[in-house]
């Protein structure tokens, strides 16, 4: 908002600028002039005349200017105008300065500074919608290429503000449209559409028609210049099949939705899928195929490898597993797409003075503009119009590769495209971003480079240099297009080139543009243009209390959508609403609206049916809108109230550990749901649980776990085995003193299947003498310690306190509940001892090859000690059979080259084995397979399908490991997960604690 010193002298303006100055003074106007013609000094003469009330204190007369754009481009460029001509204060807003979060202080600030605010069209939008800014507080509204409100457009909702006021007459502001097109689209009724125009500014359009605009603004020399078509081989085909295959394939792909509809009133809402990852890569394909067909094999091959950064910059940034899941395989549908490419231009090379080459693997169109640019000098500049940012980027490293390979010193090259695609709004992309498109305008502008490529971004407003070549590569989409970039070609021997592949085709379109553009002036000479009014859809609006905002469907949507965001969160979570949609028989939709869970309302919100989805959208978000604002979520701007990191309730007892002054998280600026940010918090036990440790000669109360697989079948046969240990006779309970209370199942989420816990309480009453229970304490650190690896000084507590029981192995018959002695006088579960040589050679496994065991590695220095379950016995095979990887010969070069141990009994058979790997595994969260395949795991399937003892050692080794009957290894496989289910039984003893006091104050009582 500084100000540059201003220039000593004066542009003198020119005739036909004062004469429409004059008509601007006298009323609202739209110019209509060609690009180049001063249309902005015009403006800029305006604000002047208009700017005595820009210095008045605010509150007594004070107003402000308004400058409005089209494009972040435009801003600083239509600033910089400005201030080589103007005294004031004058600020710069577009979205990348992230003002879409600015408070009405801030706002407020800027307002006193500014005297003329230069801003993109939505944030204007927004700050009258919010009541942050007022349309009386505006002395002057100037719309830069104005031609584009139509529609939705920000600059119509603007203009439909101003006509929803009741200001009189001289509280209006004044209104100044400039364009270069007037018509925003191809038509073959000009007048409805200048009629239109001028209803929507409440303006008369100005235009001069003299030979002094012509001067200023040449006219110039129009070429066509026309290439052969592009014919296919069978190669280009079928690369394009499969390329169009991808594209269906990624179109069908969709994430599973399992929220249940919402059925109401004999209507059924389904939620509607929000944008899937599919489409957005679908568009690559599509893509990669336009550009094959209209640049060729090479253009193609370039096209791959930019999509391809681009999956792994979102690579980067995903946490969502099944979007990952997608992207990994776009990026080798990329790859092999890119290898047929490249097999391709190798087989069709060409031979180019004397060398081979396949940077010609190029269309007959591209062919042209190459020998078109060949024959532009050094100090020529031109500008290349494309209508893909992709073919932007691709024709200029094209171009790069050819000027490389053919030494083309003439060209000096670059593109430029919008921000459009930067994955944050906020992040430094962006600026970087648009500080690189300025710097590439100032080096085209002082000749550094001598072609620019460019899309739509360069079109209209910003200024570039006079181009004495404009190269249309894409023939213009529409009459817009067509002026806009030939207005770029201002010089008197100025070419504009347009590439076309049928001449006649093009040809009836240009002449339909001609004389679009001879009507237009025609009209306006005439002054021949009829006022008539269009009639507009859901004109509903909802003002607030006090005014200051206004409510209307256009800005609904965003409303609801700012409101998710200000929601709390972490980095990790993106609240967003959830449209459920119904349809009627006449093919009408209506929209129910469900905010996020933690959003002050619950149930979803209507709408209205309407015949279009987007007004059906619109309609259920205004109302939400104003049910937000009356219950207190929205304040008078309709903005949301801040309740991030606030607490909802003032009454610190419901917020035990919230810590106003953590002084660990303020001196280390730690982050709420960063893994630095920890608090210590208490954790809270059940009192059915406290002091309830079994005592000797004291009644104990047995309980049992019960564990019922949830599934039919298993799907794979190698957990056959725990799935016959589940449904056997053998279980473990709980012992403790005390009678618990009934709880609720739960269930535990094992690798083969979900299996159902019940606990079945106080079924047996036993009485302990200091022998028994001297043995059950004895298990139970066994039990912990041996097996689920806990640190022996933790294993238990001896002063009776919180979560005070035993565990205990049973067994049960007809449903008669008994502790399992055998198991408990096992004198050691695992024993990790290297067994004696004459031990290795005795045959003591004979005995246990028709039981299931669990065993373990004793050659192995890892902790915690590895398990795994026998699984199967194969007879026919020996450790002279031959490994399954070529790494080794036989299985008993594997232990001696891996282990140095060399095989004692080469007959012994080979076992199968399964990991039981328990030790960090949590069966209490559902397992969720996310496609990917562990390497180790993997390699370990591969390597240990029929091995001595996949990975512990030879069976005659086994007598030092643990060697269980079936009735001990059921136990051990049942405690692999019995942790979890003490913590899960834990948890759901504790909400009968927060019932208990209830009860007691008779609160909740009938």
């Amino acid at each position: 908002m500084d100000q540059p010193p201003k220039d000593a002298s004066e542009i003198v303006p020119r005739k036909y600028q004062l004469e429409l100055l004059e008509d601007c003074k006298k009323g609202n106007t739209i110019l209509y002039l060609p690009t180049g013609s001063g249309k902005t000094y015009i403006a800029t003469m305006l604000v002047k005349s208009m700017g005595d009330c820009l210095t008045k204190p605010m509150g007594q007369g004070k107003k402000w200017t308004f400058f409005i754009v089209q494009s972040v481009p435009l801003v600083s460029q239509q600033a910089g105008n400005l201030r080589r001509h103007l005294p004031w204060n004058i600020g710069t807003f577009s979205g990348d300065m992230n003002v879409d979060f600015w408070s009405q202080q801030q706002w407020n600030e800027i307002l006193e500074k500014c005297h003329i605010l230069v801003m993109t069209a939505q944030i204007y939008l927004n700050n009258l919608r919010h009541g942050y800014m007022h349309i009386k507080d505006a002395n002057l509204l100037i719309f830069d290429e104005c031609h584009h409100a139509v529609a939705l457009h920000p600059f119509k909702q603007i203009m439909q503000v101003l006509h929803d006021t009741d200001l009189k007459t001289d509280e209006r502001p004044r209104i100044l449209g400039l364009t270069a097109t007037l018509i925003n689209a191809n038509t073959k009724n000009v007048r409805d559409e200048l009629t239109k125009l001028q209803i929507t500014f409440s303006a008369t359009i100005k235009t001069r028609n003299d030979d002094n605009i012509q001067l200023f603004s040449a006219r110039p020399k129009e070429y066509i210049r026309l290439y052969d078509e592009y014919i296919l081989d069978d190669g280009i085909k079928t690369i394009v099949e499969r390329i169009k295959t991808n594209t269906c394939y990624m179109r069908k792909i969709q994430a599973p939705v399992k929220i249940e509809p919402i059925k109401e009133n004999n209507e059924t809402y389904y939620l509607e899928n929000n944008k899937q990852a599919s489409k957005n890569f679908a568009n690559y394909f599509l893509d990669i195929e336009a550009n094959l067909v209209d640049g060729g094999a090479y253009i193609a091959y370039l096209v791959t490898w930019h999509f391809m950064v681009e999956i792994e910059k979102k690579r980067k940034i995903c946490t969502d597993v099944k979007r990952l899941t997608i992207m990994s395989l776009v990026l080798s549908e990329l790859t092999i797409t890119r290898k047929m490419l490249y097999d391709y231009m190798n087989i069709h090379t060409f031979i180019y003075k004397g060398r081979s080459t396949t940077l010609l693997n190029t269309s007959p169109k591209l062919k042209k503009l190459i020998d078109i640019l060949s024959s532009i000098k050094i100090t020529d500049t031109c500008l290349v119009f494309v209508d893909r940012r992709t073919t932007a980027k691709i024709l200029y490293h094209y171009i790069k590769d050819y000027i490389d390979e053919f030494n083309q010193v003439n060209i000096v090259c670059e593109f430029i495209v919008g921000a459009r695609g930067i994955f944050s709004p906020d992040c430094k992309e962006m600026v970087y971003k648009k500080q690189q498109n300025n710097d590439i305008i100032k080096k085209f502008n002082d000749n550094v480079i001598n072609v620019l490529i460019t899309s739509e971004v360069l079109e209209e407003g910003v200024d570039i240099q006079t181009c004495n070549y404009v190269i249309r590569y894409d023939s213009p989409k529409n009459f817009p297009s067509y002026i806009q970039s030939k207005g770029r070609a201002r010089s008197t021997d100025s070419k504009f080139i347009l590439m076309v592949p049928n001449q006649m085709k093009f040809q009836k379109t240009q002449n339909e543009y001609n004389k679009m553009e001879e009507e237009i002036v025609k009209l306006l000479v005439e002054n021949d243009i009829d006022d008539e009014n269009n009639d507009e859809n859901m004109t509903e609006v909802f003002n607030t209390k006090t005014k200051r905002a206004v409510l209307t469907h256009e800005v609904a949507i965003s409303i609801i959508n700012r409101y998710c965001y200000s929601l709390p969160q972490d980095r990790f979570t993106d609240l967003s609403p959830e449209w459920y949609m119904a349809q009627n028989n006449n093919k009408f939709k209506k929209y129910k609206l469900k905010l996020p869970i933690n959003g002050v309302i619950k149930t979803p919100i209507d709408g209205i049916f309407c015949a279009n989805k987007k007004n059906a959208k619109k309609s259920a978000a205004f109302n939400a809108c104003i049910e937000l604002y009356k219950i207190g979520a929205l304040d008078e701007y309709l903005l949301p109230i801040n309740i991030k990191n606030t607490a909802i309730f003032n009454d610190l007892k419901w917020f035990p550990h919230w810590d106003e002054e953590d002084i660990e998280a303020s001196k280390y600026k730690l982050k709420p749901g960063t893994n630095k940010m920890k608090r210590m918090v208490h954790i809270e036990s059940p009192t059915y649980l406290h002091g309830s440790y079994p005592q000797v000669n004291q009644s104990s109360y047995l309980h049992v776990l019960h564990c019922v697989p949830d599934y039919i079948n298993l799907e794979e046969y190698k957990y056959e085995t725990f799935d016959k240990l589940l449904r056997s006779n053998e279980e473990f309970g709980i012992l403790t003193s005390n009678k618990l209370p009934q709880v609720s199942n739960f269930p535990i989420f094992l690798p083969f299947g979900n299996v159902n816990v019940s606990i079945e309480v106080n079924v047996e009453i036993l009485y302990l003498d200091h022998k028994s229970h001297k043995q059950l304490e004895n298990f139970h650190n066994k039990l912990f310690v041996d097996v689920l690896g806990v640190k022996d000084f933790i294993a238990r507590s001896y002063d009776n306190g919180d979560n005070s029981y035993l565990v205990v192995p049973i067994f049960s018959e007809d449903k008669i509940y008994n502790v399992d002695w055998n198991v408990i006088n096992v004198n050691k579960f695992v024993e990790t001892e290297e067994p004696t040589m004459e031990q290795r050679k005795s045959k003591f496994y004979e005995e246990y090859l028709k039981t299931p065991n669990v065993i373990s590695p004793w050659y192995r220095n890892i902790v915690p000690v590895q398990r795994y379950i026998v699984t199967d016995v194969y007879l026919d095979m020996t450790p002279e059979s031959s490994f399954p990887t070529s790494e080794y010969d036989t299985y008993a070069t594997y232990f001696s080259d891996k282990y140095s141990i060399q095989v004692a009994r080469k007959n012994q058979p080979m076992i199968k084995v399964k990991s039981l790997g328990v030790s960090k595994i949590n069966y209490l969260v559902p397992r969720i397979s996310t496609g990917k395949i562990d390497k180790r795991i993997e390699d370990n399937t591969n390597k240990d399908t029929v091995k001595i003892d996949d990975f512990s050692g030879n069976l005659e080794g086994k007598k030092k490991n643990i060697i269980l009957p079936i009735s001990e290894t059921l136990k051990y496989l049942e405690n692999s997960h019995d942790n979890n289910m003490v913590d899960e039984w834990n948890s759901n003893n504790f909400p009968i604690d927060i019932e208990r006091p209830k009860k007691h104050n008779n609160v909740g009582c009938s």
